[in-house]
């Protein structure tokens, strides 16, 4: 898919225990450039192994948690936010709860709190200071008070905040030191709109102007502007529609970056996306049409002084967007961090000696838990502690490492004493273009396959030239590089003495083979396929035949597709070639334009129904759902079942519940969808080294971090799913106070289930029966793409596509 647009403002949750979150635009200081000239090092050719110079620089690390030390009789924290840099103090809010009567049956709160955290330069805390009682509605509620920023004030720390149900703004400044009220609460000379759903949903300092964003609480009954502001008077208004006209650009996505005085929005509107550029002088507002596609996958900040910085998982870069220009100011690799966490933070500051990045780590459980505010604080040291090490070349494929991967590349560089992992990225979105994106299904899918193409041609020549990365994270998702040509064989890892077979789940490692040779080992995965009630299947039925598909949908479902309700007909239809690429591709790439795919594509035509033909956002879901009960289902398509609650979101059928594979010629069982994997590049020449962080990455340790998938370390997965069964004992616990409230659609919509279900049961043995993995040969799935439309549309017969099919396929292969 195409980068997904960023999320909409003003989601409100149906139940209210879930707090509203904002967020927050962090106010940074000034910043200048470290000077390093590039974050992608190539190999030296002149060495056998190349090894960590002493003249390599190198930044010292300090990993600083911000700890609020609350009261004991602090039950949780509803929402936090931050951390901002001010002068030489970081700040943090935070909107905690008082809770009593916690038991098996109930659950109280009794009172909320409003703090700001004062901490110095070391993380320790100065201050804790409550700001309820200036923060104080009429009626005391979870959502009637939001703080939205902080920045240098004239006497102290300057905070912005807002009540909702006045329709009001104000700022205010806090004595750091005292923790008093250094200057009155003002209002600020800003006319919000009086809709009963709008209100101001970020503020940012920029260059000196105040930069309010008003948004609309319900998708689409508003329209959405930006106020510009100096010293809390308005200076303008800029009304999108009063430039577009009504059926142009009328609301903000998301504030992407500054640069000369101008800011840059992205945008969009009933007909059209757009990126606009704001001079904050003059309020003049133009559009700009040549811009590079910035990948999601990392993190953007604007900081005090209009600069924009893109954090990654190879480092710190600034970037000019109307000109197209991003420079490197902080390798990652010449520093100690945990690269989950640095690509997902901000930066607060920056000159030539020093760096000082900010985050919120995830929350580890669903609610009513504090995430720690992390600060890294890296300082140019004077020499480089790896020296004499040799280089170990990580590539990532995605610019976006997982936590378990940084995990195992942190911990492979702390504790082995002969090889230095160094991380370099093969990022798809690096050959999009902004003007390329779409919201349409099948348009963005061919769009990645084409960036997908160029990463994998770039990664080929790379390795064939001998400059090419030592291991590959995600080459199963790059499917033209899954040959000797390029990759090891692993089977004698396999074989060897440090990897037991009982640990693993190798009914998804040995669907990985590909002509008999294991090219990449699955590190994670999660599950493709068909959820519905095991009553309407045979009783030893793990997938469908085509046949089987086309009657089960039209006897057991009532002709009603499942998979079309939620994707377009030809991601479906890839999705089902993907999963069973290696039995249909072998040693003859010309199978896909076989008798197998012509059958394929006739149940498609005849039995699939065109879906939907455009991304519908996690976000517009939730908000069209609002108020609905959603209708019970007989059957669910699913290409991203990773947990107990992913799985308990889709829950139907209970105890009857059952994960088939998608339609195959052969009825297979469900799909690994792999997320993470493991290669090693044909030639290197520290194979020890991979084998090495191979064996880190597959321990239980490790594995157990994973995130948002499944982990290929069955004792990973069991400490998952004991750790996810307590939390969900939790939640049910919370949720289910109220009898009034307990329904299926309850449980579903919150992610949770009865304890004592079969649920944990069926989610394990449907990791038993996988018995093939998704795999992705971008330039056979773009062909595909593109030429099989013309068929289902009816403007070409299946012989016509057949042939073009066959054609360019034979002409792609025989050019790798």
């Amino acid at each position: 898919m195409p980068r997904r647009k960023k999320d909409l403002w003003g989601l409100f949750m149906r139940n209210t225990k879930k707090a509203i979150t904002f967020i927050l635009s962090v106010i940074m200081m000034s910043s200048v450039t470290l000077s390093i000239a590039s974050c992608q090092k190539p190999k030296d050719e002149e060495d056998e192994k190349k090894t960590v110079s002493e003249d390599d620089p190198w930044y010292t690390t300090r990993k600083m948690e911000l700890v609020p030390n609350f009261s004991e009789d602090t039950a949780g924290v509803l929402y936090s936010a931050g951390p901002w840099l001010v002068d030489d103090k970081f700040v943090m809010y935070y909107s905690t709860y008082q809770g009593e009567n916690y038991s098996n049956d109930s659950y109280t709160v009794t009172s909320t709190e409003k703090l700001v955290g004062i901490f110095d330069m070391d993380g320790s805390l100065l201050n804790m200071i409550n700001v309820s009682d200036e923060l104080s509605d009429v009626d005391q509620n979870y959502f009637g008070d939001i703080l939205m920023a902080f920045d240098k004030g004239d006497n102290g720390i300057r905070f912005y905040f807002t009540k909702m149900q006045k329709k009001e703004l104000y700022t205010c400044e806090l004595d750091p030191d005292t923790g008093l009220i250094s200057k009155t609460i003002e209002k600020i000379d800003v006319d919000l709109p009086q809709a009963e759903y709008s209100y101001v949903s970020s503020v940012n300092v920029i260059n000196d102007y105040e930069v309010f964003q008003i948004n609309s609480l319900y998708y689409g009954n508003n329209h959405e502007h930006i106020v510009v502001a100096e010293d809390g008077k308005a200076l303008y208004t800029v009304d999108f529609k009063d430039v577009f006209g009504p059926k142009g650009v009328s609301a903000v996505l998301s504030l992407i970056g500054g640069n000369n005085g101008n800011l840059y929005i992205e945008a969009y509107g009933d007909d059209q996306f757009a990126t606009l550029k704001l001079d904050l002088a003059t309020g003049q507002l133009t559009e700009i049409t040549d811009l590079k596609q910035i990948s999601d996958l990392g993190n953007i900040s604007i900081t005090g002084d209009g600069k924009t910085y893109l954090t990654r998982s190879t480092g710190v870069f600034e970037y000019d967007i109307e000109n197209l220009k991003e420079v490197c100011r902080l390798d990652f690799n010449s520093c100690d961090v945990n690269r989950y966490e640095t690509q997902n933070s901000f930066v607060l500051y920056c000159d030539d000696n020093k760096v000082i990045l900010g985050c919120i780590q995830e929350y580890e459980e669903y609610m009513g838990m504090l995430s720690p505010s992390v600060v890294y604080l890296i300082e140019k040291a004077d020499k480089n502690p790896n020296a004499g090490k040799a280089v170990l070349t990580v590539a990532d494929t995605k610019d976006k490492i997982s936590y378990f991967e940084s995990k195992a590349l942190q911990t492979f560089n702390m504790l082995n004493q002969d090889y230095y992992a160094q991380l370099v990225s093969y990022d798809p979105y690096s050959y999009l273009s902004d003007k390329d994106s779409t919201e349409e299904i099948d348009g963005s899918d061919i769009q990645m396959y084409s960036a997908g193409v160029m990463a994998g041609r770039d990664l080929r020549s790379d390795i064939l030239s001998g400059e090419g990365p030592d291991v590959i994270l995600g080459a199963s998702g790059i499917a033209d590089i899954l040959d000797s040509e390029y990759l090891m064989d692993l089977k004698p890892y396999l074989d060897g003495e440090s990897f037991s077979l009982s640990e693993f789940y190798t009914n998804v490692i040995d669907a990985s083979e590909t002509a008999g040779s294991t090219f990449f080992i699955p590190t994670a995965f999660r599950i493709a396929g068909i959820v519905t009630d095991s009553s309407l299947l045979d009783e030893e039925q793990k997938g469908f035949t085509y046949e089987q598909y086309a009657s089960f949908v039209k006897e057991k479902l009532d002709g009603i597709e499942p998979a079309t309700q939620e994707t377009s007909r030809m991601h479906f239809m890839n999705m089902c070639i993907k999963a069973d690429y290696a039995k249909w591709s072998g040693n003859n790439p010309t199978a896909f334009a076989g008798n197998e795919f012509k059958d394929l594509a006739m149940l498609f035509k005849d039995n699939v129904p065109e879906g939907k033909a455009y991304i519908t956002t996690w976000e517009i879901r939730e908000i069209e759902n609002i108020g609905k009960l959603i209708p019970a289902k007989k059957a669910v398509y699913v290409e991203d079942i990773y947990s107990l609650a992913s799985l308990a979101h889709v829950d139907y059928f209970h105890d009857n519940l059952k994960i088939t594979g998608l339609p195959s010629k052969e009825g297979n069982g469900p799909s690994a969808n792999i997320t993470n994997s493991f290669s090693v590049t044909a030639g290197t020449k520290v194979i020890e080294g991979a084998y090495a962080l191979l064996d880190l990455m597959l321990s239980k340790e490790i594995q157990q971090e994973t995130q948002a998938a499944i982990p290929v370390n069955r004792l990973a997965v069991m400490a998952m799913v004991e750790k996810e069964k307590e939390h969900n004992r939790n939640i049910f616990r919370s949720y289910t106070s109220d009898p009034e409230l307990v329904n299926d659609s309850l449980y579903r919509e919150n992610s949770f289930f009865v304890p004592g279900s079969a649920l944990p049961d069926i989610f394990l043995q449907t990791i038993e029966e996988i018995d093939s993995v998704v795999v992705t040969d971008n330039a056979v799935m773009k062909i595909i793409s593109e030429e099989l439309p013309g068929y289902f549309l009816g403007q070409k017969d299946l012989d016509t596509v057949t042939v073009a099919v066959d054609s360019r396929i034979r002409t792609i292969f025989g050019g790798r």
